[in-house]
C-alpha cells in the first residue's frame, strides 16, 4: 500500500528483509534473541502517545467546544470538545444520545462543527484523487482496476481516469459499489484488477456520494 509513492529508482533500492516472515514468526525470532520490543502489544495509535491520541490532543491543543449536529436536519444533538478529536465513519464516543447508531459524516472545521448521521449517509461513489504518482507509465488515460481508500480496508473496482492539465496531476475513481467512509488526506492506492500490483496511486481530496 505504502509503496504508491516512490519512484522506480527508489524502488530498485529498496529492500524487505522481513518480507517473507509472518508477525508471529518475528516475535519468536525476538524472543530467541531477547529483544525488549517481543512482547510489545500492537498499537492501532501513534506509539509514541502512551495516554492515548485523544488526552495528547487535548494536552497539546487544548478544549475547542462546539456542536454536534445532524448531518440531515441540522438538529442540534450535543456537544464536543474540539473537532479534531473526531474521524470521518467514528461512532463510538459521540456522546449524544439517539434512537440508532450516529457516525460522523463530516467535520466543519471553520465553524468547529461535528456532523453525524445514520450509516447510509458514510457511502460515496466518486474519490477525486490528486498528487497521483504512476508505477506504470503505459497506463491509458481510463482503465478498470482495485483501489484502497486506506491501508486496511478491501480493494474494491473502479473506473480509472486521468486528470491532467497545467499544475495538475490527479485522477478520479468511480467505484461499482459505494465506498465507506471515504476520508481526504487517506491514500488512494490503485491496484490492477488480480489485486497483485501497485499501479498508483495519490491523496484524497474529496469524495462525491
Amino acid at each position: 500500500y505504502m509503496l504508491w509513492g516512490l519512484n522506480q529508482s527508489q524502488l530498485n533500492s529498496v529492500i524487505f528483509p522481513l518480507a517473507n516472515l509472518k508477525k508471529e514468526e518475528i516475535r519468536a525470532i525476538s524472543r530467541e534473541l531477547n529483544l525488549v520490543v517481543s512482547e510489545k502489544a500492537e498499537s492501532q495509535d501513534l506509539c509514541f502517545v502512551p495516554q492515548g491520541n485523544r488526552a495528547y490532543l487535548l494536552e497539546k491543543l487544548g478544549a475547542k467546544p462546539g456542536q454536534i449536529r445532524h448531518f440531515r436536519t441540522n438538529k442540534l444533538l450535543g456537544e464536543h470538545q474540539g473537532a479534531y478529536l473526531y474521524t470521518l465513519g467514528q461512532r463510538k464516543g459521540l456522546g449524544v444520545a439517539y434512537p440508532e447508531p450516529l457516525y460522523v459524516i463530516k467535520l466543519d472545521i471553520p465553524t468547529n462543527t461535528v456532523l453525524v448521521g445514520e450509516r447510509e449517509f458514510l457511502y460515496s461513489q466518486e474519490v477525486l484523487v490528486q498528487g497521483a504518482n504512476w508505477q506504470d507509465s503505459t497506463l491509458p488515460e481510463q482503465f478498470e482496476a482495485l483501489v484502497k481508500i486506506r491501508y486496511n480496508s478491501p480493494a474494491l473496482r473502479a473506473k480509472i481516469r486521468k486528470i491532467s492539465g497545467e499544475n495538475e496531476n490527479k485522477f478520479e475513481a468511480t467505484f461499482e459499489e459505494g465506498v465507506l467512509s471515504v476520508t481526504p488526506g487517506q491514500a488512494g492506492v490503485v491496484y490492477d484488477l488480480l489485486g497483485k500490483r501497485v499501479l498508483g496511486g495519490g491523496w484524497i481530496e474529496l469524495a462525491r456520494k
